[in-house]
């Protein structure tokens, strides 16, 4: 009897396992197939914009990483793929405003600097000089015991990512800029609205921006604080990039 007990419990548990192992795949390949088709979706946006260059910018966006990074360390948006779902969901709300308060032929005027900043706004989140901009933020798993004496960590779920503290210490706008404009030219207007797209909440930009804002980089900022704080809200309070 206890025998077939054994085998019971033996079965039960790789039963589990392969349940969870299969969960587990699924998810990920949904994973994959999300941030497949948003990458795709953004190329074609970029393309479509027939700007010169545009076609390197593509080339190093895809080898930096930024279809596949996280969008902040811990708030919205911050599984893998989420910068590029972020970058989507801003130029979706950039073209809504830009219509609404533009009309139909004053947003065409300027749909593709919306596009443009709207999808690369974030590019500095991918990090710069080979080194990357967020990396796990790793916890204390549990405590060390005598059995097992070797402290254990593991990656935060509440906040599963952090700045590099090896990068320097440079607003994400400005440097989202200085990435693009090695391979691309950008307009001064949208220079000015992807540097200062986070607006007030960014002390350095007050200087800069009081009284001087401009339409298209009211789109971005508001487009992308809707994005970020109602569409992809996770109810953190933290403030954090």
């Amino acid at each position: 009897m206890e025998a077939e007990n054994n085998v019971v419990e033996t079965t039960q548990d790789t039963t589990q396992d392969t349940t969870q192992d299969t969960t587990q795949d699924t998810t990920q390949e949904t994973t994959n197939k999300g941030i497949e088709k948003n990458k795709n979706e953004i190329i074609q946006m970029l393309k479509k914009t027939g700007r010169e260059g545009i076609e390197v910018v593509i080339e190093e966006l895809e080898e930096d990483g930024f279809f596949t990074a996280p969008a902040s360390g811990g708030h919205h948006s911050n599984q893998p793929g989420g910068l590029a779902q972020h970058s989507l969901n801003v130029v979706q709300m950039a073209e809504k405003i830009g219509v609404a308060l533009l009309g139909g032929a004053g947003y065409n005027a300027i749909q593709n600097s919306v596009i443009i900043v709207a999808l690369l706004h974030d590019v500095g989140k991918v990090g710069d000089f080979n080194k990357q901009f967020y990396v796990p933020n790793m916890v204390q798993d549990g405590k060390p015991t005598k059995a097992n004496p070797v402290q254990k960590y593991k990656q935060s779920e509440k906040k599963p990512w952090m700045r590099n503290p090896d990068l320097t210490n440079v607003p994400h706008g400005i440097r989202s800029a200085v990435i693009i404009e090695r391979y691309f030219d950008l307009t001064e207007d949208e220079e000015y609205a992807i540097m200062y797209h986070d607006g007030l909440y960014e002390p350095s930009n007050v200087a800069v921006l009081k009284g001087h804002e401009t339409p298209l980089y009211m789109i971005l900022h508001w487009a992308d604080f809707w994005a970020s704080h109602v569409i992809e809200d996770t109810g953190s309070s933290e403030d954090e990039e």
